[in-house]
C-alpha cells in the first residue's frame, strides 16, 4: 500500500516507473534484488495517437533490449473483451520468448459463478498461448498466491 499512486483516470502513467524490492530468501545466503517495473497503461489512456505511438516504441525497445528482463505479468481488466492492444503485446511478448502470466484484474466486479468462463473467452479472445491466466481482485487479494506462485518459479529461478 501506498508504495506507487494511483488514479481514476487510465493512463497516467506516462513513463517507465521501477520499483526494487529487496528479498530475503532461506535458500539464498544474501539478500537479492527485484525490480518490478511499471509501463504506460496503453489500453484506456486518453492520450494523443502520436503519444501512444511513442509509448508503442518505448515499450518495444525496452523488451527487446532488456536482457535482464525475466517475465512480464499484464493485466487486463477482467469485465471488458480483449483489447486490440494487448493482443498485439502478446504477440510481441510471444515473438520475442518473453513469459508472462495474465492477470485479470477486477474479478471482484463480476459474479464468481462467471469467472471460469470470462477467463476461458477472454484468453480465447487474446489468442493467447500462456497457461497462466489469473483472476485477482487487490480488495479481496483473490489470485495474489498465484501471482507470487508464477512469480517465483518464473522469475526468481
Amino acid at each position: 500500500k501506498l508504495l506507487a499512486k494511483k488514479s481514476g483516470t487510465p493512463g497516467k502513467t506516462r513513463l517507465i516507473n521501477y520499483f526494487q524490492i529487496t528479498l530475503k530468501r532461506d535458500d539464498i545466503e544474501d539478500k537479492f534484488f527485484l525490480n518490478f517495473v511499471d509501463l504506460p497503461g496503453y489500453g484506456y489512456a486518453r492520450v494523443s495517437l502520436k503519444e501512444k505511438e511513442s509509448w508503442k516504441t518505448m515499450m518495444e525497445n525496452y523488451f527487446r533490449l532488456r536482457s535482464q528482463l525475466r517475465g512480464v505479468i499484464l493485466l487486463v481488466d477482467i469485465r471488458h473483451s480483449a483489447d486490440p492492444k494487448d493482443k498485439v503485446m502478446i504477440e510481441l511478448l510471444e515473438s520475442l520468448s518473453i513469459p508472462y502470466c495474465l492477470v485479470a484484474t477486477k474479478s471482484d466486479k463480476i459474479p464468481k459463478n462467471k469467472i471460469s468462463s470470462t477467463l476461458k473467452n477472454l484468453q480465447r479472445e487474446l489468442n493467447s498461448k500462456t497457461q497462466f491466466l489469473f483472476p485477482f481482485s487487490s480488495l479481496s487479494k483473490t489470485g495474489m498466491e498465484d501471482v507470487l506462485t508464477w512469480i517465483e518459479e518464473y522469475i526468481l529461478t
